[in-house]
């Protein structure tokens, strides 16, 4: 955190404040928060704390004051607010959350705004990925899906409706986004990935998103391989996930604009070429409360990378959940043999 905060380039006009789940007592001073009981030397806080109750601009504080601060975010008991950005409120809950993560959740924040997703396959993942992307602020989407709702499909995609038998999925998913935020901007398209060069086209094409989230399971190996290379060639971040009966498994998520990631696509391609049964846990039969799981991890970890957070479980790594006792299991790409 506290390095977080050195690399942030801070505006003077921006506040310090405490976090809103934090209590200060006195004598001894003491801040509380969930996370236990700190102590501070209420020589050096007796006049800037009660002032961070409220916000106070960083350049209105002293050398110590500033050398309070930063011990205060090391205890993530502090952020950096923006006094300029516009957050919807009904982010302010999130807020909180990104503030365990980030010294500027406002900024994390607006990267969320600002980040265009594709996701490929809007059914029993892609629908959940969907709807907690909606819910946590993006609103810039590529929708990919060749299918019409069926009525098998009700047991677990529940952004559909009886009334949306028959329709194409991305049309009705579109609606469901738009519904939700009437400002979005959605692309859908009514495609089957049949080769490299579809998903390149998806990659690559306008609009271009920022990273590719795979939920869809045909043609089972090859496309998880197709994905890893389109995404390569386009320069883009991708993430794939996809459940069995058995187990589930989600990542890694790969960004080649970070050259530790960019060294790692060459083996993740032997691996999945390797062993494609492994990579593609293709389904038979399926079941809501596992679809739902694993689309809520893979959700999560999109949200923590177009945040910035870098704190997310497939960060470099293959993420393998247990359906029978929901054990996580973690690998990093470098341990996946060739």
């Amino acid at each position: 955190m506290l390095s977080q905060f050195r690399a942030v380039r801070i505006q003077r006009d921006w506040l310090v404040q405490l976090r809103a789940d934090v209590t200060v007592k006195e004598d001894p001073c003491q801040i509380i928060c969930e996370r236990g009981v700190y102590r501070v030397d209420w020589s050096d806080s007796e006049s800037v704390l009660p002032r961070l109750r409220v916000g106070v601009p960083y350049r209105d504080l002293q050398s110590s004051e500033r050398r309070l601060v930063a011990s205060l975010f090391v205890a993530r008991l502090a952020v950096l607010v923006d006094p300029n950005a516009t957050i919807c409120p009904s982010r302010s809950r999130q807020l909180a959350y990104l503030a365990n993560h980030t010294a500027c959740p406002e900024a994390a924040q607006m990267r969320l705004d600002r980040v265009r997703v594709a996701i490929v396959g809007i059914g029993g993942i892609g629908a959940v990925v969907l709807q907690h992307l909606i819910g946590a602020g993006v609103t810039r989407y590529v929708l990919v899906d060749h299918d019409r709702v069926e009525e098998s499909n009700l047991n677990r995609q529940y952004i559909y409706h009886p009334s949306s038998l028959g329709r194409w999925k991305v049309d009705v998913a579109e609606e469901y986004v738009r519904s939700r935020v009437p400002s979005s901007e959605v692309c859908p398209m009514r495609t089957s990935i049949g080769s490299l060069a579809d998903l390149v086209c998806i990659c690559a094409g306008e609009p271009k998103p920022d990273i590719l989230v795979l939920c869809a399971d045909r043609p089972p190996g090859q496309i998880q391989e197709w994905a890893l290379v389109a995404a390569w060639k386009s320069g883009i971040a991708l993430i794939d996930g996809g459940v069995g009966q058995r187990w589930a498994q989600w990542g890694p998520l790969i960004d080649p604009s970070d050259q530790r990631d960019l060294a790692l696509f060459p083996r993740l391609l032997r691996h999945r070429r390797a062993r494609p049964d492994v990579v593609a846990p293709l389904p038979i039969g399926s079941f809501g409360p596992t679809d739902a799981i694993l689309g809520s991890w893979l959700a999560k970890d999109v949200i923590g990378w177009a945040a910035g957070l870098r704190q997310y479980l497939a960060l470099r790594a293959v993420c393998t959940i247990d359906n029978d006792t929901g054990g996580i299991t973690v690998r990093r790409v470098e341990e996946l043999g060739s």
